[in-house]
């Protein structure tokens, strides 16, 4: 998409050259006609060969400085085309590149071990139902020794409070669990958006950065214009920005900022990106 645009951005222009091209040859056309009626004219009616030969080479210089006119404006119209080319070709080698490196994580992804101490926050646009659910009577720090089995015959909003109520309780083992059952379960159900995004903020708080890009990027591919996008893009660039990835941290962020620019996450991409233009110089 950003291709599209630059190049359409790039393109317009040259049209417009295009234009003032046609208008410069209609030009030189009616020169040569008026001045082919004004050597019909001149000499018989007055014999001036002077004041002729004055007018006829006041018009060949016009023509000359048009015609050089014309040839600067072609020589603007190739250097254009050229850097729209260019251009073309390096924004589709860096899609090709993020692409590649993306599934290079995705290939390398393994689960983390190591549970951190804080919790992601909720978020205004996480269904009602799933706020209000009580958490399980269960210690926060939970290991492999306390998982809880994914009953069969859950509803997926059933299923979906479960995991959101093992969220909050900051028991990630279980919710990480339960998440990836929601997700295997009920792809395509409208709280896939959000399982998505909580399985990859699971993934950051058990500093596994390459299963947090994994998520974030299943749940871009399944909802790309879904009321968790912007959140996706932002944290996926924190995931990347932790596996030393600055390009590719930057690509989520500003794809985050032109695809969703009203967004509240745009305005943490943008102080993001400013902040690696500072570390860059």
């Amino acid at each position: 998409m950003r291709a599209v645009v630059v190049l359409m951005v790039l393109v317009l222009p040259l049209v417009a050259q295009a234009q003032v091209f046609g208008g410069t040859g209609e030009r030189l056309d009616r020169l040569e006609k008026r001045l082919s009626a004004l050597e019909g004219r001149a000499l018989p009616a007055n014999g001036n060969a002077g004041m002729a030969g004055s007018v006829m080479a006041d018009l060949e210089q016009r023509m000359q400085e048009l015609e050089r006119e014309s040839s600067q404006m072609n020589g603007g119209v190739e250097k254009l085309s050229n850097a729209v080319e260019r251009l073309a070709h390096q924004i589709e080698q860096l899609a090709k590149d993020f692409d590649l490196r993306l599934r290079d994580l995705e290939a390398a992804q393994g689960g983390g071990n190591v549970v951190a101490q804080s919790s992601p926050a909720a978020r205004d646009d996480t269904p009602p139902a799933a706020q209000e659910v009580a958490a399980p009577a269960k210690s926060g720090l939970a290991d492999a020794a306390t998982l809880v089995a994914v009953p069969d015959g859950l509803s997926a909003e059933e299923h979906y409070n479960r995991a959101y109520a093992y969220l909050t309780a900051a028991d990630y083992p279980n919710a990480k669990t339960w998440l990836e059952a929601f997700l295997k379960d009920h792809p395509q159900d409208k709280l896939a958006d959000n399982a998505n995004y909580w399985l990859g903020e699971v993934h950051l708080v058990q500093n596994d950065p390459k299963g947090a890009v994994v998520a974030f990027k299943k749940g871009l591919e399944a909802f790309p214009k879904g009321a968790k996008a912007p959140a996706n893009l932002l944290k996926m660039g924190t995931a990347l920005q932790q596996l030393k990835q600055p390009q590719l941290a930057r690509g989520a962020w500003e794809k985050l900022v032109k695809d969703f620019p009203k967004s509240d996450e745009a305005d943490k991409a943008k102080a993001n990106l400013a902040q690696l233009a500072k570390e860059k110089k």
